[in-house]
């Protein structure tokens, strides 16, 4: 670990929160909006106005720890599965600072990843 990613995990897990609480994104609380898009401003930063007791609270907490410990399981799993083609991705990007699409899929394909067609992406969109 180090401190480099460490507005990444601030942006993720200011998102986690939004999922629990503005987008009702959560098992154990369920579809409910519990907080607005913003509270009141002072010095700078937001102030909460909570309408919800510190239980709730609690299970927010709960759940934006869940919610992050399950991302970081499934990119760490991401990474380690593909860790011979992010390797192989690295070392040429070392070597050549940037990869056009047909090499980049070139890589893929040595690597046993078939990769997605362009109309495919623009299809899932």
């Amino acid at each position: 670990m180090t401190t480099g990613p460490s507005n990444d995990l601030q942006v993720s897990t200011a998102l986690a929160r939004d999922m629990v609480t503005k987008y009702g994104m959560s098992e154990m609380l369920g579809p409910v909006a519990l907080e607005g898009q913003g509270g009141k401003v002072l010095f700078g930063r937001g102030v909460e106005e909570r309408e919800y007791s510190e239980k709730v609270s609690a299970d927010i907490d709960s759940e934006v720890s869940r919610i992050m410990r399950e991302a970081h399981e499934k990119a760490e799993k991401t990474i380690t599965s593909n860790r011979k083609l992010l390797d192989s991705i690295a070392k040429r990007l070392i070597e050549t600072e940037t990869i056009e699409r047909a090499e980049f899929e070139t890589i893929l394909l040595a690597n046993g990843v078939t990769p997605k067609k362009k109309l495919d992406i623009e299809h899932q969109k």
